[in-house]
């Protein structure tokens, strides 16, 4: 449970540059960016601890699995939710995708999985419930008042989608753990995404700026990519290892307690009271779901 909960520290600090760097390199090529500084580095953690030679004994479908399910997440699922930065606000689209990646989790294990629901599970789905309707209420609108969810349907859209990908990454990365350790999986996972963006990008960004590559941005970039995928991976990769994908998918998103302050101190945004009521209550009914 500690790991999970780390791991939504990590995510956070980690993607708090993104509305910054994404004026810089555009969603795609960061994506593909961050991917390759955060890969890179943890190569060269699992060549210093002597892991790397391990990955010969290590299922071919496995690693295809990993790459696979971190495309979808990180290549696909980070890129779009960075385009989705364009207009609407840190905070609120973190902690959208966040508690709403909770949900499908939530649901599974009560309709798919037959597991058990006790009082206080009903009423932490509820509270999940609850809590993701008020944070996606527009600023400024009435909670009753439907129609301003269309103004914002191209941003709604575009987070259903990123829930839709970050959702798939967790069974995904589960299954293809099977027979890698944890330290080579974090590695061959994050540069393994490299190839397939670089082609994406190559496709389709016809207008990249190599001059915009700044010692100054490059380093954010590396920091963002170290905490985000460095700590953030694997402490996760712990946390579905030991409590499953569902729990830690549940667990990690708490992290958007710690993002909305953030992005208020460094990013100045202005937190509405409903966005923190939303996220409190959203995060207080996973809390009922853990305890049941």
């Amino acid at each position: 449970e500690l790991a999970a909960l780390g791991a939504a520290a990590s995510w956070a600090l980690g993607l708090l540059p993104l509305q910054l760097l994404r004026h810089r390199y555009g969603a795609l090529p960061l994506a593909t960016l961050r991917c390759l500084l955060g890969g890179l580095l943890l190569f060269f953690i699992a060549l210093a601890l002597g892991r790397v030679g391990q990955l010969s004994h290590a299922p071919p479908l496995s690693i295809l699995i990993l790459i696979l399910g971190t495309f979808l997440g990180v290549g696909l699922g980070v890129s779009i939710y960075t385009w989705a930065l364009a207009t609407i606000e840190t905070g609120r689209a973190y902690a959208l995708v966040s508690v709403g990646n909770a949900i499908p989790a939530l649901l599974a294990g009560v309709f798919l999985l037959g597991e058990k629901v006790s009082g206080l599970d009903l009423l932490g789905i509820l509270g999940v419930l609850g809590g993701t309707y008020l944070i996606a209420l527009p600023r400024g609108s009435h909670p009753l008042d439907f129609s301003q969810f269309a103004k914002q349907r191209r941003e709604l859209a575009l987070i259903l989608i990123v829930i839709l990908l970050w959702g798939i990454q967790a069974p995904l990365t589960k299954l293809g753990m099977q027979g890698v350790d944890i330290v080579n999986a974090n590695f061959v996972r994050i540069l393994g995404t490299v190839p397939l963006t670089g082609v994406m990008v190559l496709c389709w960004e016809r207008h990249l700026k190599p001059h915009r590559v700044s010692p100054r941005y490059l380093g954010l970039a590396f920091l963002s990519a170290a905490v985000g995928y460095g700590s953030g991976g694997m402490l996760w990769l712990v946390s579905i290892q030991s409590i499953g994908s569902g729990m830690a998918t549940v667990l990690s998103s708490t992290s958007p307690l710690l993002m909305i302050p953030l992005a208020a101190i460094f990013l100045k945004e202005k937190p509405t009271p409903r966005l923190w009521v939303g996220t409190a209550l959203a995060v207080a009914g996973m809390a009922l779901v853990f305890l049941g």
